[in-house]
């Protein structure tokens, strides 16, 4: 992602990402896009690296009526997700890069990794793992 895609997503959302998320988008990390290359869902890949994405999950989750009593709240801004339609998302209120992770059987947040960092070490690490997996089935 540039720069000035990072503008249009906080633009869009009215918000202002944490300096490292804006760092890892404008220097995408080329081993983690070869490791997510082999999604063919960009909605299912762990961590959003095109502006599309980003958007329409973020408009899907804010725009949509409450449900079992839950609206998403403003703070949160989505940034990955699973196929099983869950989330990560940042606190983009909060002081550091913590990640979030929503569940969306119960609609609650919880802590999933402290810094952007640790949840980019994270995605390899899980990439890594299901990979390995393959090969001894």
């Amino acid at each position: 992602m540039s720069k000035s895609i990072v503008k249009l997503l906080e633009h869009e959302f009215k918000i202002r990402l944490h300096a490292d998320y804006r760092k890892l988008h404008n220097s995408f990390p080329v081993p983690l896009m070869k490791l997510m290359s082999c999604e063919e869902e960009p909605s299912a890949r762990s961590v959003y690296n095109d502006l599309k994405t980003l958007v329409s999950e973020n408009r899907l989750m804010r725009n949509r009526g409450p449900t079992n009593g839950f609206d998403w709240p403003d703070k949160y801004v989505i940034i990955g997700g699973d196929l099983g339609g869950n989330y990560y998302c940042l606190n983009v209120h909060g002081a550091s890069s913590a990640v979030y992770y929503w569940f969306h059987e119960t609609g609650e947040f919880s802590l999933y990794a402290r810094s952007l960092a640790s949840f980019i070490l994270k995605v390899f690490q899980d990439y890594a793992e299901s990979t390995l997996d393959v090969f001894d089935s």
